[in-house]
């Protein structure tokens, strides 16, 4: 993990953001973009889904970004050829990756307090994440500093 991504993570935190929104600012951050209207959309996923304790926010976040360099979103375009590849692999890396948790629902890897995170775990688990999915787009063709529109 990075030690910068955490880094960048943690005023975020402390600004109110939930880890799939973070996942979004980070990604929009190194396009040097805003997307307010995306931040909030992303606030359903906030503590796995709307607070169910459900899929964690950092998993459904980075396919959000995935999505976001590689779906489709408008009429006149196509989902790129390697979506669903990117996507995969996230899924099975964070399905290793919290494999010791039990699961990658909120409730799996930070129990009944899912509503609640916890600093320490979720703080290296979105920052590994973050760290992750960047790594996807690269090894995918992506350039994760350039606005896919």
């Amino acid at each position: 993990m990075s030690e910068d991504t955490l880094l960048s993570i943690l005023p975020l935190a402390q600004k109110g953001y939930c880890c799939s929104q973070i996942i979004l600012l980070l990604g929009l951050e190194a396009q040097g973009t805003e997307n307010p209207a995306l931040i909030r959309a992303i606030s359903g996923l906030c503590h796995g889904i709307g607070g169910a304790g459900q899929t964690c926010g950092a998993l459904s976040g980075a396919a959000c970004l995935l999505g976001l360099y590689a779906g489709k979103g408008q009429q006149s375009e196509v989902e790129h050829e390697r979506l669903a590849l990117m996507l995969e692999s996230l899924a099975q890396w964070f399905a290793e990756y919290t494999s010791g948790f039990g699961g990658t629902a909120c409730t799996d890897i930070l129990g009944e307090s899912a509503t609640q995170p916890d600093p320490n775990i979720c703080g290296r688990l979105i920052a590994d994440t973050m760290d992750q999915t960047l790594t996807i787009l690269v090894d995918n063709g992506f350039d994760p500093g350039e606005s896919p529109d």
